[in-house]
C-alpha cells in the first residue's frame, strides 16, 4: 500500500510535536484507507474525529500543538496550490 504524501507529512508533524513534549510516553497508532487518487481535489479542511477508531484511545488534544500542526499543514498544502475551505 502506498502512503499519500499529505498523510506522511501529517504523521511526521504529529510525531515531532509529541516528541517535543517533555516526559511523553505516548504510543502512536495509525490507520488509513486505500485512496486511488486525490489529484482532482483543490480544497481541504481541518476536522477532529468525534471518537477514535475501534481499538484506539484518545488522549488530551493540547490546543497549542493542534494549532501548530494546522499551521504547518496549511503552509505545506497552500504551497502546493490547495485552498483551505472554511468550516460551515
Amino acid at each position: 500500500m502506498r502512503t499519500h504524501p499529505v498523510v506522511a507529512v501529517l504523521l511526521a508533524l504529529v510525531t515531532a510535536a509529541c516528541a517535543a513534549s517533555s516526559g511523553s510516553t505516548m504510543a502512536v497508532k495509525t490507520t488509513g484507507a486505500e485512496v486511488s487518487s486525490v489529484a482532482h481535489y483543490r480544497t481541504y479542511m481541518h476536522e477532529t474525529a468525534e471518537s477514535p477508531p475501534e481499538g484506539f484511545a484518545r488522549g488530551a488534544l493540547r490546543p497549542v500543538v493542534l494549532e501548530k500542526v494546522r499551521r504547518e499543514v496549511d503552509a505545506l498544502l497552500q504551497a502546493k496550490g490547495y485552498l483551505l475551505m472554511s468550516t460551515i
